[in-house]
């Protein structure tokens, strides 16, 4: 469904937007440039997200990438609608998506470009994941062998046999 705004616009932008001028084509692309960075900012989300990547990774890709993305795609948007606005490549879907498509591969081409900072805050994100996963593994364990929570009985016997510090010193490893 789409829904005109035309109607709505006072008159003095009625006539500039009825006709196909060089104003419109400049505020049409104005309009884009300022959207875009929403669309980028949610493509790195909605990216990570689908990713299972965690807040840090994403504010490492922003810090390093949102700004030349959106130079880019400032430039490469601006000159498309440029040549879909002023007629000089005809108005149309085919065309459009055209332009659409290319602009997706560089969007992809830049949603998975790897750089120092979204590298190292990734590894640093795995790594919490997996001492997570370990401590996980290892509180089940004590749990089942009646560490922990376990009966008073089980503790003494377990500390008699030497149990308990074998355990701590494995856990340490592991958590290195």
């Amino acid at each position: 469904m789409h829904i005109s705004l035309i109607p709505y616009l006072p008159p003095f932008l009625l006539s500039a937007v009825e006709a196909n001028t060089t104003f419109t084509t400049i505020a049409k692309a104005g309009l884009n440039a300022t959207c875009s960075v929403f669309f980028i900012i949610g493509s790195f989300c909605g990216n990570n997200l689908l990713q299972g990547r965690g807040f840090e990774v994403l504010r490492a890709q922003l810090s390093e990438r949102l700004l030349p993305t959106a130079a880019s795609g400032v430039a490469y948007w601006t000159g498309a609608n440029l040549l879909l606005f002023s007629g000089v490549v005809p108005q149309s879907v085919a065309a459009t998506a055209a332009f659409s498509v290319l602009w997706n591969v560089r969007m992809s081409s830049a949603l998975n470009m790897k750089t120092p900072a979204s590298e190292t805050a990734l590894a640093k994100e795995e790594r919490n994941r997996r001492v997570s996963a370990m401590r996980l593994a290892v509180g089940g364990l004590q749990k089942e062998s009646g560490g922990g929570s376990g009966s008073s009985i089980s503790s003494s016997t377990n500390r008699r046999r030497g149990g308990g510090k074998a355990c701590e010193s494995q856990n340490t490893k592991l958590l290195q």
